[in-house]
């Protein structure tokens, strides 16, 4: 069946871009305008060197992840002291963390990490799949959160939806447990990008939406993205379209200020209905 176009709503593409493994500094980079929306949400950046201006805000943190903190990056034990200083100040002031903190990461600041660390000063955690809920942990001082603050918020109210939609309007009867996230599916897929491929490698499907527009001068691409992801961030997604042979000209980006489930922040839901039918319409 031919294919004209694809809707990609919080999506990975490229899992370089979010394994935080030895040597792999992508997710660093691809995370980094993630942690510092969240940052702004909860009040822990200055606004007003921004004027109150996020969306400035968030330009200047991604143009700094490539010009400045990629670089730093590579360089590894090599980088000057008087650069380490600059980018320790950036960072700080992007991501509302302590300079020493994130001078014991090494620069490099885990999503576990700093979904524990933002609000440590409030004995609260942020969440990963939507960084907006925050929880309460048995022990403040830990290294990660408990569970998942954006998960127990939301999963029983999903559930109880699921099923009396599954059960009462469309008759179908359940007679097992009903999970709303469950990741046991995943781990029977092929994640080999060629048959038969065993070298170790990070699965990387967007080359496909890049040869799709080359063979089909009509598809196109929608991405919808959430602020306060960190699951799928969006500059993660940014750099997916940017770096696979795809054309910009025919992707529409979208940003939401919710997170990975942006339909659970009505105007978010509004908002995202709104563009994907002008994405279906072409307009």
């Amino acid at each position: 069946m031919g294919l004209n176009g694809v809707m990609l709503i919080s999506s990975i593409l490229d899992f370089q871009t979010a394994r935080f493994s030895a040597a792999n500094d992508t997710p660093h980079i691809a995370y980094l305008p993630t942690m510092a929306a969240i940052a702004w949400y909860h009040g822990k950046v200055d606004k007003s060197i921004w004027n109150d201006d996020q969306a400035a805000f968030l330009d200047e943190v991604k143009r700094f992840a490539l010009d400045d903190y990629a670089p730093a990056l590579l360089r590894g034990s090599s980088l000057g002291n008087e650069k380490q200083t600059v980018i320790l100040s950036a960072l700080a002031r992007y991501t509302g963390l302590s300079e020493t903190y994130i001078r014991n990461a090494h620069l490099r600041i885990t999503p576990s990490r700093f979904e524990k660390e933002l609000l440590r000063d409030q004995g609260k955690t942020v969440g990963r799949l939507d960084a907006r809920y925050t929880g309460e942990d048995f022990d403040e001082a830990g290294e990660t959160y408990d569970n998942d603050p954006s998960g127990y918020g939301i999963d029983a109210a999903y559930t109880a939806a699921s099923i009396d939609y599954f059960t009462r309007e469309l008759a179908v009867p359940i007679e097992r447990p009903f999970k709303v996230l469950d990741g046991s599916p995943g781990r029977s897929w092929n994640w080999a990008l060629n048959e038969g491929q065993n070298w170790p490698a990070y699965t990387n499907v967007a080359p496909w939406i890049g040869e799709a527009m080359r063979e089909n001068s009509d598809y196109r691409v929608f991405v919808a993205s959430g602020y306060y992801d960190l699951a799928t961030p969006f500059f993660a997604t940014d750099l997916t379209m940017y770096r696979n042979g795809i054309d910009p000209k025919r992707v529409t980006t979208s940003y939401y200020p919710a997170g990975h489930m942006m339909y659970v922040h009505e105007p978010s839901l509004m908002e995202v209905t709104k563009n994907m039918r002008a994405f279906l319409l072409n307009r």
